[in-house]
């Protein structure tokens, strides 16, 4: 009995030393770890909206030298006669002028295009455009049109490797008919919103200008379901051989062309050509030929061609079974995507 007490005793004295031993480590606060702190980099910097014409006063932008520099930066690119909208460059004094145009900050800019004054078909000019990141500082090459076999008109689009601008300079080298360089507006781009495939490039809205017969602003102006028996619709007088001419706003890769003869009169039929140049050719290509005595045409024409560039489409009406007049409610033009069902258009699925 007393050695059985004995080892009781002693495993009560273990029971408790082990419980004081469990307890004291079960009291103890955990050990805090640190947390674990990463450092992510900073975001990167939201790249400029490819649509945003950076050259515009509204937009911050700035112009001077030359005379009436601030046309340059005006949003308005309708060029007017004798060129009463165009900024002006005095390219025979030393060293010749030049507009230079101050965005409210560095951009990272990719394209720039200039409007040339196209109130007369012959005159051409000679320019150079650099650009510099800030305002102060070396410039930089971004083209140079100076040589004697540049013959610059119209609209000039350019193109280069995304570099930081602040400030763009042109130069002006030459004009055609002896007076000043003529530029109606500057316009500068981050990106180069190329059309997607299908985009009909024939709108007045894209920079487009139609002439030619009466009311050729209607052939460009989008709208090809709003017309009838006195409105809606262009006509050029067959008798004095006019015919209508579609000016892009640059140089233009297309295969089709669509265009919706008026055909609210029932058992009526026209015959026409279609004709088209690139940007300094002199001639017309023939694009499609349906002015045969066999040809019956109505409505919706689509004609289509290998693809290529061109600056200017020609519609001459040769006939039309009711009277002297050629009468075209829309054109439209695009690379692939036109087909010639109306509703197409209306839809705006082209």
């Amino acid at each position: 009995m007393r050695r059985g007490g004995i080892v009781g005793s002693v495993l009560i004295v273990c029971a408790f030393a082990c419980g004081f031993l469990l307890g004291s480590s079960a009291r103890k606060p955990p050990t805090k770890v640190p947390p674990v702190r990463v450092k992510l980099p900073p975001p990167a910097p939201a790249l400029p909206d490819p649509a945003i014409n950076h050259a515009l006063a509204e937009n911050g932008a700035t112009a001077s030298g030359g005379k009436f520099s601030a046309r340059l930066i005006d949003g308005n690119f309708v060029s007017s006669p004798q060129g009463a909208g165009a900024a002006l460059l005095d390219w025979r004094q030393s060293p010749s002028d030049a507009f230079i145009i101050t965005l409210r900050n560095p951009v990272p800019l990719t394209r720039l295009c200039m409007l040339l004054g196209d109130d007369t078909a012959e005159r051409f000019c000679r320019y150079k455009i650099e650009t510099r990141p800030a305002c102060e500082g070396p410039w930089m090459m971004v083209v140079d049109y100076t040589y004697p076999e540049e013959q610059r008109r119209g609209w000039q689009t350019i193109f280069f490797q995304q570099r930081s601008v602040q400030q763009i300079r042109v130069t002006a080298a030459y004009s055609s008919d002896e007076g000043p360089v003529q530029v109606v507006e500057l316009q500068a781009f981050s990106g180069p919103q190329a059309p997607q495939p299908g985009t009909n490039l024939a709108l007045a809205a894209r920079g487009t200008r139609a002439s030619g017969g009466i009311n050729p602003d209607v052939l460009i102006d989008g709208n090809d379901w709003d017309y009838g028996d006195l409105a809606g619709y262009a006509y050029a007088d067959m008798d004095a051989q006019q015919s209508f001419i579609v000016t892009f706003k640059e140089e233009v890769t297309i295969d089709r062309v669509r265009f919706l003869l008026w055909d609210k009169e029932p058992g009526r039929f026209y015959r026409y050509k279609l004709e088209g140049r690139s940007d300094f050719a002199e001639t017309w290509t023939l694009l499609a030929d349906h002015s045969g005595d066999d040809e019956r045409c109505r409505s919706w024409q689509l004609v289509q061609f290998m693809k290529q560039p061109l600056r200017q489409l020609r519609l001459t009406g040769t006939f039309c079974s009711a009277n002297r007049h050629f009468h075209v409610v829309e054109i439209q033009a695009a690379l692939g995507g036109l087909t010639n069902h109306g509703a197409d258009s209306a839809r705006g699925e082209f």
